[in-house]
């Protein structure tokens, strides 16, 4: 009879094994159905900390984009990595206590074809964010979990969905995190198991339960009881935690390996773990304030040792300290070895040589017909050729639609890559044109200037003279000088992608006669436009009409009176000009 009771129970569990097995096998297949058409998917999920303490993250996929961060609330930050998932044995818990970096877990999951990233914190600290093309690290700043941490000093109680990990990166599928007590999970990821038990022992289910899984299992002593319980299609991390929960017992995960036990014996053992932890990181603050200071001078190259203080003081120890000799342009540093390597590096990133722009222009006054014939149409359609000028000798004013304000290199076709791809990429073929256009009286280049600036810095130049004009005063005549220069002032700015941000004023002042005495007359352009490395530019606007009397005649016959009429003609000759600025920038 005992004999038959045993076969029957042995025919049983392999009759339910087999259709777990069976339930796990169409699951698998559905997920690597879902790898092939499903979003991308997390390749790696790494963590280590550096020789100072710091904490790094980093997740790893093709092209993997970076993420949108969100403030839940001061203890947890989530972050959002739209288009790529992790895989199952990803979407878990990681315990991060052992890192001592005011960061507790995190949490991965998978959330409507979107990886999301759950943080939760001791104490928040700043961290900062890295990406590349097929990788992203995220970078937390040391510190140690404070002795008065809720989630350590509360009920003795211990969430049965809870694991804890000696080692980063281990695997978790079946936790929330920040659960003091059972049964509080809200999602569960494992196979889908079905089970039916009655009246049978704790230490059997727990094994049945995780018998499909890929962990291997370690169960204490006082596992003890018996159990009944009916589950049809539920999850098998689930299913274990509400086990768990009925027997008020709790797990922890080192590597591949679950080990289950009483809660209050984990919970006692977690505390003496924190308390371990705590005396080192006592030690290692003692170890700190005995090690002895060193001094190193640093010269700096590029900067003005002065200006690096602010970012230099804030990576000091508290007994570090932080000098200058501008003379000599060094820093004096005293502090640990430690501080001073990471402070040298620091300077190394920040002490480099400014990259520089080499500008050429030529200031041109050139008739409306030159400027037709070089392509140059404000507004993509060149106007009628009144719409600019005006009939008397003054200067018309600058608008917009006869100016060139380009958004972006290549924007307004004529004006941007037409010129570059037409004058190439050096000034010759544009000198070659303006000489034609001199010979031919049709244009006057004023100057043409070459100047080389550091990036962000203004570059100008200068060239002119001085009036002199006499004013009466209560001492007599007193001779003062009013100057009268043509001036290039430019401001490059090197963007991220090696176009070139340039402010541009260009000033012409000239003498002319007014009212039988001199006076200047001015003529002024500035922009700002984005111009691309090595492409030639224009911009203009300012368009003069001129009007002179001009009279032929025969000589002597001409001053005949009444007769001379028949021998000489008079004329008004017309001349428009416009103040054209080409500018070509390059990178060096």
């Amino acid at each position: 009879m005992h004999k038959n009771i045993v076969f029957f129970i042995i025919i049983f569990f392999q009759t339910l094994a087999l259709c777990c097995y069976a339930d796990n096998a169409s699951l698998a297949d559905q997920e690597r159905a879902a790898d092939m058409d499903g979003p991308d998917r997390i390749e790696l999920i790494d963590f280590w900390q550096d020789e100072m303490g710091a904490t790094y993250i980093s997740i790893a996929g093709p092209d993997i984009p970076l993420p949108e961060m969100e403030e839940i609330s001061p203890q947890r930050t989530r972050a959002i990595i739209p288009g790529f998932q992790a895989r199952p044995s990803q979407v878990r818990l990681y315990r991060l206590d052992d890192f001592e970096s005011g960061l507790k877990s995190l949490l991965v999951q998978n959330i409507d074809q979107n990886l999301v990233l759950t943080w939760t914190w001791y104490n928040k600290k700043s961290f900062d964010l890295v990406g590349s093309q097929n990788s992203i690290i995220f970078r937390v700043d040391p510190a140690s979990a404070p002795l008065d941490d809720p989630a350590l000093t509360s009920s003795p109680q211990v969430s049965t969905a809870q694991l804890a990990t000696d080692q980063p990166g281990t695997q978790q599928d079946f936790l929330e995190f920040n659960t003091l007590f059972p049964g509080m999970k809200q999602e569960y990821t494992g196979d889908l198991i079905s089970i039916d038990m009655q009246n049978a022992e704790v230490e059997h289910v727990i094994r049945l339960i995780t018998s499909i899984t890929d962990y291997n299992l370690i169960l204490d002593e006082n596992v003890t009881g018996r159990i009944s319980l009916r589950l049809i299609n539920v999850p098998w991390d689930q299913a274990l935690d509400l086990v768990l929960v009925q027997k008020n017992l709790g797990m922890v995960l080192r590597g591949d390996i679950i080990r289950i036990a009483t809660a209050q014996k984990l919970e006692a053992e977690r505390d003496q773990a924190r308390r371990a932890r705590e005396a080192e990181a006592r030690a290692r603050e003692s170890m700190r304030q005995l090690e002895p200071l060193q001094q190193e001078f640093i010269q700096i190259n590029y900067s003005q040792a002065g200006e690096l203080l602010p970012q230099i003081r804030d990576f000091l120890s508290e007994r570090g300290k932080v000098t200058h000799d501008s003379r000599t342009n060094t820093l004096i540093l005293q502090d640990t070895s430690a501080h001073i390597r990471q402070i040298t590096a620091l300077i190394n990133r920040l002490d480099r040589p400014e990259r520089q722009v080499h500008i050429e222009a030529r200031i041109v006054y050139a008739s409306e017909d030159f400027s037709r014939s070089m392509g140059i149409q404000w507004s993509f359609l060149y106007p009628e050729q009144n719409s600019f000028t005006s009939g008397s000798d003054m200067v018309t004013s600058v608008n917009y639609q006869s100016m060139n304000f380009p958004r972006s290199p290549g924007d307004f076709g004529a004006l941007g890559g037409t010129l570059d791809r037409r004058w190439g990429s050096t000034m010759f073929t544009l000198d070659a044109e303006l000489r034609l256009g001199e010979a031919q009286n049709k244009s006057r280049t004023v100057s043409a200037p070459r100047i080389t600036t550091l990036n962000n810095q203004e570059a100008r130049i200068e060239q002119g003279f001085q009036i002199p004009y006499t004013t009466q005063t209560t001492d007599g005549p007193d001779t003062q000088f009013e100057e009268a220069t043509l001036s290039l002032l430019v401001t490059p700015q090197i963007t991220s992608d090696n176009d070139i941000l340039l402010t541009i004023e260009v000033r012409d002042d000239y003498p002319v006669e007014a009212f039988g005495a001199t006076a200047i007359e001015t003529r002024s352009v500035r922009s700002r436009l984005l111009v691309e490395n090595g492409e030639t530019i224009v911009i203009g606007g300012i368009k003069k009409t001129s009007e002179d009397e001009v009279e032929n005649r025969i000589p002597a016959l001409g001053n005949i009176p009444f007769l001379g009429w028949l021998f000489k003609n008079q004329y008004v000759s017309e001349s428009k000009n416009e103040l054209l600025i080409f500018i070509r920038p390059e990178i060096i």
